[in-house]
């Protein structure tokens, strides 16, 4: 379905898209987002502990789906924030009020929780769109979320594994062999 490129095109050049009320928030949602539709994955409300949440999202870290679930906005931005940590940085789309008066979308960073308007109102359909990383993660970047990692202890081949859930193009053998040199 190439119509989501029409969309993105739309919306770059500033136009206003209005999907079609639907049966469904997270297809109105999608339809009208520009993110790829093919393949998605529809979650329904995310788990309202941290650690739920990483779990949560961690089977979707390597695969190229648009994911799509609902959040309150109280918990929005906490949820944001660990699919930053599992999913690395992605375009996320934040859909309100859908299809009515008051109907909003709502771009960032994944890296841009922090900056979500404090006054969000009514119902929310989140979509993240699919990694646009093809290429191997850096060592800087393994190196940095080994250092996140190794706060939550462990022993550094458990630690290792839990870095390689998070990052492209890396074993657990590769991150261990890496993280050997540190002080």
């Amino acid at each position: 379905d190439p119509g989501f490129l029409l969309v993105r095109a739309c919306r770059k050049a500033g136009l206003k898209v209005v999907p079609v009320p639907g049966a469904s928030a997270p297809i109105v949602a999608l339809s009208a987002s520009g993110f790829p539709p093919q393949p998605f994955v529809f979650l329904g409300f995310a788990p309202r502990k941290r650690t739920d949440q990483c779990t949560f999202f961690a089977p979707y870290a390597r695969l190229g789906v648009t994911i799509i679930f609902f959040e309150r906005k109280d918990r929005l931005s906490a949820s944001l924030a660990s699919a930053y940590e599992v999913l690395g940085q992605r375009e996320v789309c934040i859909a309100r009020e859908l299809t009515k008066t008051y109907e909003e979308f709502i771009y960032l960073q994944l890296s841009e929780h922090k900056s979500l308007p404090e006054n969000l109102l009514g119902e929310m359909t989140v979509l993240i769109a699919p990694s646009t990383t093809t290429e191997k993660d850096s060592e800087e970047a393994v190196l940095m979320m080994y250092k996140r990692e190794e706060l939550a202890g462990g022993k550094p081949r458990e630690i290792a594994k839990r870095v390689q859930a998070k990052v492209f193009g890396w074993s657990v053998g590769e991150i261990y062999t890496l993280v050997q040199g540190l002080p």
